[in-house]
């Protein structure tokens, strides 16, 4: 990418417009999030918020199709977009709706970096890096397994945050109705570290649950490499309960040379701790190597944004102000790939549309620009979704003709 296009935050007033006009994927924003008009009110009562310039802040934004939003992002080139849920009426109309409740949204998750301050020692706050984005590797791993395997979800739509972290859409029409009891029973269920930041043992087990036997697989290979890159051998040992075996493992962790080697030694200390007869054993949890290893790696997730119908996330395709980065979509499959320094940048999306001298403008001009893959992984997700929406609109036809 050429020097001229470095990005700076005075440069998004200027580019947005740009942005807004010539690459954000209207028409797949619309397909998504209109579900295939099974529920002809899906996107219109749907809620958006707006942030403009000067932290300027517009909630209960609503459209009646895709043509009315564009016009009106266009207009608006909001510094951030934010998606809310369907409502019972429209939520631009909502001051004078005698009942407006959220009536369904997708199964959101959000995962940020700075809740992992405590077990990163390579950057700090919203600085990340490649050492220590594995510990966003290992989460979208072990949440996108849970999602499937225990609760049967296909439409899992992951998305970077544009910045320190990634945002997670379940949008199974099962999971876009579930009740607020339901999502806060289901967020409670996969979170597993618990406690605040002078809370030091944030992992307590009693029985090992296939969710989190599965997490510790899942992970075991990324966590070697994180007790190593991060240098945890300290914070594995605050989690000993026990003087004198925490004196005779730091001893032999201190001596490994790379973090599978610890890893290793960890695992075997303690299978042989618990299996002799020493006096220590008795202050030992018989589930200890579990709670170390989810203590350090097991998804940090912010359950609120998940329980609640009416809490809003940022929308996919959106421009973090600070890093100019484009909020793409990722596939889970392949997230040990994902590098967020490589995202594209709202100035290097620009400055190779500026490079594209062809005079034919026909076309989507996202495809002339390194935002064709994100685009082009977000229309494979909405095909696979497609087929459950005329699914579910073969059944609604069904049922009126039984009617």
């Amino acid at each position: 990418m050429p020097a001229s296009t470095t990005y700076s935050s005075d440069m998004l007033a200027d580019m947005l417009p740009i942005y807004y006009k010539r690459l954000f994927p209207y028409s797949q924003f619309y397909k998504w999030l209109s579900y295939g008009n099974v529920d002809k009110q899906c996107f219109s009562h749907r809620e958006f918020s707006f942030t403009l310039a000067d932290d300027i802040y517009l909630r209960y934004q609503s459209f009646n199709d895709q043509q009315e939003m564009e016009k009106e992002i266009q207009f608006r080139c909001p510094h951030k977009i934010d998606i809310g849920a369907v409502y019972s009426s429209r939520p631009k109309g909502h001051r004078t709706s005698s009942v407006f409740t959220p009536l369904q949204k997708e199964l959101v998750f959000d995962i940020d970096m700075t809740d992992y301050d405590e077990v990163r020692s390579c950057c700090s706050g919203a600085a990340i890096c490649l050492k220590c984005w594995r510990f966003m590797t290992v989460a979208v791993k072990v949440l996108d397994a849970a999602l499937r395997e225990d609760f049967g979800y296909e439409h899992i739509l992951w998305v970077y945050s544009g910045r320190r972290g990634v945002h997670c859409w379940v949008c199974d029409a099962s999971a876009r109705r579930l009740s607020q009891t339901a999502r806060t029973a289901l967020a409670e269920y996969l979170q597993v570290v618990r406690g605040g930041e002078s809370q030091t043992k944030k992992v307590s087990l009693n029985s090992l649950h296939p969710l989190l036997k599965r997490s510790y697989q899942i992970s075991r290979s990324d966590l070697a490499c994180i007790l190593e890159e991060q240098e945890l051998t300290d914070a594995v040992l605050a989690l000993i309960p026990d003087s004198n075996f925490k004196a005779e493992l730091g001893g032999v962790l201190r001596g490994c040379s790379s973090g599978a080697e610890l890893l290793a030694t960890l695992e075997a200390n303690i299978e042989d701790m618990q299996r002799s007869k020493t006096d220590y054993k008795k202050t030992i949890r018989p589930l200890l190597l579990y709670e170390i290893a989810l203590q350090l790696c097991y998804p940090r997730l912010d359950i609120n944004v998940s329980k609640g119908l009416n809490h809003l996330l940022k929308s996919p395709f959106c421009v973090h102000p600070k890093t100019g980065r484009v909020c793409v979509p990722f596939n889970a499959s392949e997230v040990d790939s994902f590098n967020p320094e490589d995202v594209p940048t709202i100035s290097g999306l620009i400055g190779e549309l500026d490079a594209w001298t062809s005079g034919d403008t026909s076309g989507a001009h996202h495809k002339r620009t390194s935002l064709a893959a994100s685009v082009a992984l977000f229309d494979k997700f909405l095909s696979l979704l497609a087929k459950e929406n005329t699914e579910l609109r073969r059944q609604q036809s069904d049922a009126t003709n039984e009617f």
